[in-house]
């Protein structure tokens, strides 16, 4: 899917504060990209946004547990600003994720019930998001400095808060 602007991807399972989130967002100049239930929720805003299918050109598979595990997602994610990764991006017509919005599964509260099988604790691990390496609910990345500054001050603006990490 090429296109213009900045993507951000979103794909969440604890939903509190996402519109608001969204929303900041897209009045910041970011087009927004969701897998299934975040973007039905974004969806039913009125927000434009895409499902993660459009770019990666694959259904959700495995009752929903493969979504975003594609080189389109993370080929944009990782992709430095670099002639070799542009051509590579190019080449795939991949488009560069500026932000990514997720958390992961409850795992803690479910593996904490008494009653809870191992078939169940295995469904709340969340692979495709790990490397995010937090529950927060939103992770900034940007793989370029200059362009981390800006896109900081375009969120700032359109009124998101903002935690800084190393890096």
């Amino acid at each position: 899917m090429a296109g213009t602007g900045e993507l951000a991807i979103l794909s969440v399972s604890n939903k509190v504060g996402l519109l608001d989130l969204a929303k900041k967002l897209h009045d910041a100049g970011l087009r927004l990209v969701a897998s299934g239930g975040t973007a039905k929720a974004i969806r039913d805003t009125g927000l434009p946004v895409k499902d993660v299918s459009e770019i990666t050109g694959a259904p959700e598979m495995l009752g929903g547990r493969v979504k975003t595990l594609h080189p389109a997602v993370h080929g944009g994610i990782l992709a430095r600003k670099i002639d070799s990764d542009l051509a590579d991006m190019r080449r795939q017509s991949y488009e560069f994720v500026s932000v990514v919005v997720c958390n992961l599964y409850p795992f803690v509260e479910a593996i904490s019930k008494p009653n809870t099988t191992v078939a169940e604790a295995v469904e709340q691990v969340d692979i495709g998001w790990t490397m995010a390496g937090t529950g927060e609910l939103a992770i900034l990345s940007v793989s370029n400095k200059v362009g981390r500054l800006d896109l900081a001050k375009k969120l700032h603006d359109a009124g998101l808060r903002l935690v800084a990490s190393g890096g």
